[in-house]
């Protein structure tokens, strides 16, 4: 088993598509409060689907276009959204009962060429004018989405992936640890650390993550990737050591960065952090590297892809 990537066939009932699209919404947007607008037959304005951004941003409207045909895979087959369907589709949602500021035509047909070269365009002559920014997200979009949020693609798709095979929990588990462990809190030697704040926060971030199965941006506060749980709900016994000893390294190098920093043996500077001894930054570096390697163990022996980093 390599990246858990597979094609997945659309809701088949357009109420589906809608509680889904809202679904995602939710966690591509952090917004807990994604809402369905109206229903079928009611005045919408152009909107089945609204949101915001985080801590009250844009306000996001999203219209549902269960268009296109699919193949005897349930794949999506593009054709089904036409170029003529979205400028229509911008002036409904101008309508909306409040002024939005993204506005998103969410669609189970797949991506083509045509409707893409049309959203580049309208979207400039929205942004010229001063109104809502426009996208489309295709069904190639809801893939990357599913795949991205464990707990997301387990409520929807959990029955098809058991009877293909190729789910588990323990993988979402493990790959999202793979993300956190690809980001630059362990791929950066320490002597090329440009803050040692942000070292620090990268290696509680991650320790968070290993707890909790939740990968959170710092800077947005928005949710990067989930899993259904931490180390302690990885199944295989051999997976979880190896996934708890690199908790263990990841533990260590936070409390070694403070009691190094409270001995004076390191100092944060503008430019970036600076070890007064060499053994400091040799045992930062090993620690790290030990979290990675054991990491790798478990990560090798589900088959999913090595974390990669100099340390």
């Amino acid at each position: 088993m390599t990246r858990i990537v597979m094609a997945l066939p659309p809701p088949r009932l357009w109420q589906e598509f809608e509680e889904l699209t809202r679904d995602v919404a939710r966690f591509r947007f952090n917004d807990l409060g994604a809402k369905n607008y109206g229903n079928q037959g009611s005045t919408q304005n152009g909107v089945d689907v609204y949101c915001r951004e985080p801590s009250g941003g844009d306000l996001i409207g999203i219209q549902c276009k269960r268009r296109g045909t699919f193949d005897s895979q349930g794949r999506a087959l593009p054709g089904g959204l036409k170029v003529s369907d979205l400028a229509p589709a911008i002036i409904d949602a101008k309508s909306f009962s409040q002024p939005l500021q993204r506005f998103i035509i969410a669609t189970t047909d797949s991506r083509t060429t045509e409707i893409q070269d049309e959203e580049i365009r309208l979207n400039a002559l929205q942004t010229q004018s001063g109104g809502f920014t426009f996208e489309v997200m295709f069904w190639e979009d809801y893939l990357s989405e599913l795949h991205r949020y464990g707990e997301l693609l387990k409520w929807y798709y959990q029955h098809i992936l058991e009877l293909k095979g190729v789910y588990s929990p323990d993988h979402q588990i493990l790959y999202l640890f793979h993300v956190a462990f690809s980001r630059p809190g362990f791929t950066t030697p320490f002597l090329n650390e440009d803050s040692g704040p942000h070292l620090v926060d990268a290696l509680r971030d991650t320790e968070t993550a290993l707890n909790t199965g939740q990968l959170n941006d710092r800077e947005s506060k928005g949710l990067i990737r989930s899993a259904p749980g931490g180390v302690t709900l990885i199944a295989d016994p051999t997976w979880r050591t190896a996934a708890e000893d690199a908790l263990k390294f990841v533990r260590e190098a936070r409390s070694k960065y403070k009691s190094y920093k409270d001995a004076g043996d390191l100092i944060e500077v503008s430019t970036g952090v600076k070890a007064l001894k060499p053994s400091v930054a040799c045992e930062l570096d090993r620690l790290r590297g030990d979290a990675i390697r054991s990491l790798n163990t478990a990560l090798n022996a589900a088959d999913l892809p090595e974390v990669i980093s100099p340390l």
